[in-house]
């Protein structure tokens, strides 16, 4: 019979980031981490969201050590779990893969592999690690080995096994199951200890204390998965000063980081913790919306104009909405990871796939971020995982002086107030939004930056001349494409007054007049120029409504 060690991995452990922010390398910015509900119920229960494929998929794909590592899947070892690990199929003793073990692991004990990767990850870096020590693998959970130190022998599978059951076992006894795995009236962390007080239950008013006894936080823990990660790593996040770039939280105490960097992780790999934030959105937009924007995106290589809705949505989350290229009805209603923002503090800008591509979407945060810098938030092409999170070195006060726009698959500051010439200057990232990739000063005057605006048309860029114009209409004086000279002049026959009543945006190589205000038919107009703005190429009423709040 195994007897499990209901031992409390502790890890102390922080991301630390070094230096000044670079122009070269910048920072990581991280999820969002809500101390009372760390992940949902049934998310941490999830064992079918990853197939043994995909774990060595994954972890190939970070560059892990254990994509390449093999263990001997010892089930005789497990005890009583060999017969649950032969039943499920397991291929006991035959040397397996690390993503072999994670799977069967999460399949007999009814865990999130998810959950195991982030723990992975929190305890020991593992999934990111190429060449890790024998130590890291051998106490790849922190399983028993807690940070006063004593880790006791152990093994991969060891660590999988014991670490996996202790967490369902956890999340069971939070609940009120004395019955699961084995019968007992009463749980290990449903009393005070040193750590905590007075239990980990939920719906508990839980004080947590540093190694010195110090009072840092006190939680109202809101469910048992939550409950089941306090007990395996019994600190909240604390820190106070912000250190290492990350945001401060918490009073006094020591420095903790456990369950925010598993929140961490797990939401920049694998989307949400809090299912409950982002629910499916399947119809258009309606009533009562407000903060949307008008933005050109590409759906499996069909490019078109879609609305995107940052609070007051039907799935309490962002939302991006992509018009069919008749603009009667929609072709996608996609839910973000992001909670509803104020669009004052933030905005969601839509880069271009490329040909036969999808849009990327990217949530640029520039109001009270922790760095005191603009924030760069990537998602994948579904919108249903985050990809990047980075922290520029633009500081936020400088957008005062610019504004940021997508220009084809990547961004540009547009700097168009206090610049070092007297121009206009495009400060351009890398496609991967890593690092700067190009300062330009331009051609044009920043002189005449209040009386236009810099937009993208594909790889294009074009300032757009729509107020002290000598014909009273809107002019476009496209850039050459090192900024330096001009490839075009044109007038157009649209007056400047228009501007009043909507906004130019870029729909793919082209760029459209997007009325919502004052039309004739209550309803969004879109009215789109030839590339070479000598006419129109098409007006159309949508099927919008013009009574939402544009911004």
């Amino acid at each position: 019979m195994k007897v499990y060690r209901l031992f409390i991995a502790i890890s102390l452990s922080a991301i630390v980031i070094s230096g000044t922010y670079s122009y070269a390398r910048p920072n990581v910015a991280f999820a969002a981490y809500a101390s009372n509900r760390i992940i949902d119920n049934a998310i941490f229960l999830n064992s079918s969201s990853m197939t043994a494929a995909a774990i060595q998929s994954f972890l190939v794909s970070k560059g892990s050590g254990l994509a390449n590592m093999s263990f001997l899947f010892d089930c005789a070892s497990t005890g009583m779990s060999q017969q649950y690990y032969q039943s499920a199929g397991a291929p006991c003793g035959q040397t397996v893969s690390a993503a072999t073990i994670i799977y069967y692991a999460a399949q007999i004990y009814g865990m999130n592999p998810q959950v195991i990767l982030a723990t992975l990850q929190k305890e020991q870096s593992l999934v990111t690690t190429p060449n890790p020590t024998s130590w890291q693998v051998n106490q790849a959970m922190g399983y028993g080995c807690p940070d006063s130190g004593g880790c006791g022998v152990s093994t991969f599978l060891y660590q999988i096994d014991n670490g996996v059951w202790t967490l369902r076992f956890h999340m069971e006894r939070a609940r009120g199951n004395m019955d699961y795995w084995f019968h007992s009236t009463s749980w290990v962390c449903g009393t005070a200890k040193n750590y905590y007080s007075p239990s980990l239950y939920p719906g508990q008013n839980v004080r947590f204390y540093d190694d010195r006894g110090t009072l840092y936080t006190t939680i109202l823990i809101d469910n048992a998965a939550s409950s089941s990660l306090y007990c395996y790593t019994p600190h909240a996040y604390n820190n106070p000063n912000g250190l290492y770039g990350l945001p401060a939280s918490g009073t006094t105490g020591q420095y903790y980081s456990g369950s925010y960097n598993f929140v961490t992780y797990f939401e920049r790999w694998f989307g949400p913790t809090k299912a409950g934030e982002c629910a499916a959105f399947s119809n258009p937009p309606a009533g009562t919306s407000s903060g949307l924007r008008v933005t050109g995106m590409r759906l499996n290589g069909v490019t078109s104009l879609g609305l995107i809705i940052s609070n007051n949505t039907g799935s309490r989350c962002a939302e991006i909405h992509q018009w069919q290229t008749n603009y009667q009805s929609w072709t996608s209603h996609l839910a973000t990871p992001e909670p509803a923002f104020n669009p004052a503090a933030a905005q969601i800008i839509s880069l271009d796939g490329g040909s036969g591509g999808t849009s990327r979407f990217v949530l640029v945060k520039y109001g009270n971020t922790p760095s005191g810098t603009v924030e760069l938030h990537a998602w994948n092409a579904t919108t249903n995982q985050w990809i990047l999170h980075s922290v520029t070195d633009l500081p936020l006060s400088d957008l005062q002086n610019g504004y940021i726009i997508s220009r084809g698959n990547t961004l540009v500051f547009v700097k168009t107030k206090n610049t070092s010439f007297g121009k206009i200057e495009f400060h351009e990232w890398s496609s991967n939004l890593q690092q700067w990739a190009a300062h330009v000063v331009t051609a044009q005057s920043d002189n005449e930056a209040s009386n236009g605006l810099v937009i993208a048309r594909g790889e294009k860029m074009v300032f757009v001349k729509n107020a002290n114009t000598p014909s009273g209409t809107f002019e476009f004086h496209e850039f050459s494409s090192n900024f330096q000279d001009w490839t075009l002049h044109i007038v157009s026959t649209q007056p400047n007054s228009e501007m009043a009543n909507g906004a130019i945006v870029s729909v793919g190589d082209r760029l459209a007049y997007v009325k919502y205000k004052n039309t004739p038919s209550g309803q969004m107009e879109i009215h789109e120029w030839t590339t070479n703005f000598s006419d129109w190429a098409s007006h159309i009423v949508s099927n919008q409504s013009i009574g939402e709040a544009l911004y």
